[in-house]
């Protein structure tokens, strides 16, 4: 258990250890390496761990065109790493990579770069990208398109949807998202493409897509799920409340549909059948949090009421990863942390 708090502690003993930035970017970029290593080199971690272990290793008796199991970028990495004879490692560690590289490009986005990348270690960085590969590379892509969410950029962030969407296809609900900041790029020739576009997406995900509805909510309930959607809540309310001083940031649309998106989960959280569909929704959301607390800490005067802030944050995601290894159902899963070198 104590790894996780160590990983969790290395953001802000950089931020206080030294104030010279050049510094403070070779420590980080080393410790986002330790990161894909972490994550990527993990043995028998995660609750989906023998589901894609199992799935990895019988892709050997497929050829590629049977191999689908999962989307069609996973299938396609799975299939030609096993074929080289590589362990399922060799999958997190790309899969790795792609989150922590979006991560990255993420955080870097935000006025507190090390603010941001402290609040993602306890959930989206040990829970997610340890526990939901696909998942976790299709955020990856996201968060990387999500830095470059401007206007003007909609083809580039499109492309890094699209690239999500081929890791796992729920992430095809933040398409929309483009349209919805880059309103210059609404055109007649945009319009017209529009069912072209949206055809194809529907004939590549609808069948997954679903699949994935009926297997959801069929599922009454998601263990932990009212939580995780909780602590995007908190985040939303606090934009709201402090939505003028917001408005100065370029992400300010961003994060006005990602706290409105978090509102609505909250809502529609309490409705049974809806549980487990809306959890698995709002991974894609769950970047809030990282921008909301950075830009806040950015808003407050510098001194004693940011550091205060900051602190608070710290400590609260601190406890939030405590709560989580020693309640969780699920921790048994991540306690021990083992490594595949070892193995």
């Amino acid at each position: 258990m104590l790894i996780y708090f160590v990983l969790y502690a290395i953001p802000s003993i950089i931020a206080f250890l030294t104030r010279n930035e050049n510094i403070r970017n070779v420590l980080f970029i080393t410790y986002i390496f330790i990161l894909v290593l972490f994550i990527g080199l993990r043995y028998e971690v995660g609750t989906d761990w023998s589901v894609y272990s199992v799935a990895y290793e019988i892709a050997i008796y497929y050829s590629l065109w049977d191999y689908n199991f999962f989307e069609f970028a996973y299938s396609m990495l799975s299939w030609i790493l096993r074929h080289q004879y590589l362990g399922i490692w060799s999958v997190n560690l790309f899969c790795s990579a792609i989150f922590c590289i979006g991560l990255y490009k993420y955080c870097k986005k935000q006025p507190i770069f090390w603010l941001a990348l402290t609040s993602a270690i306890p959930y989206l960085v040990i829970v997610v990208s340890m526990g939901y590969t696909r998942q976790s590379a299709a955020l990856g892509f996201v968060m990387w398109g999500l830095s470059m969410w401007k206007p003007g950029k909609f083809v580039q962030f499109s492309f890094f949807i699209m690239l999500a969407v081929l890791f796992h296809k729920t992430a095809v609900i933040m398409l929309g998202l483009g349209l919805l900041v880059d309103r210059k790029f609404i055109n007649l020739r945009m319009i017209l493409s529009l069912p072209v576009m949206f055809s194809v997406i529907y004939y590549i995900t609808a069948d997954i897509i679903a699949d994935k509805w009926d297997f959801y909510t069929e599922q009454v309930n998601s263990q932990g799920a009212f939580i995780r959607v909780f602590m995007n809540f908190i985040p939303a309310v606090i934009f709201f409340l402090f939505i003028n001083k917001f408005k100065k940031f370029d992400n300010y649309r961003l994060l006005f549909i990602f706290s409105m998106a978090s509102v609505a989960a909250f809502v529609l959280i309490f409705i049974p059948n809806l549980t487990t569909i809306i959890d698995r929704s709002m991974l894609f959301f769950l970047p809030l949090q990282l921008s909301v607390y950075s830009t806040m800490s950015e808003i407050m005067s510098k001194g004693k009421v940011r550091a205060f802030f900051n602190i608070g944050v710290v400590s609260i995601y601190g406890i939030v990863l405590w709560v989580w290894l020693k309640y969780s159902i699920y921790s048994e899963f991540w306690i021990p942390y083992d490594w595949s070198i070892s193995n």
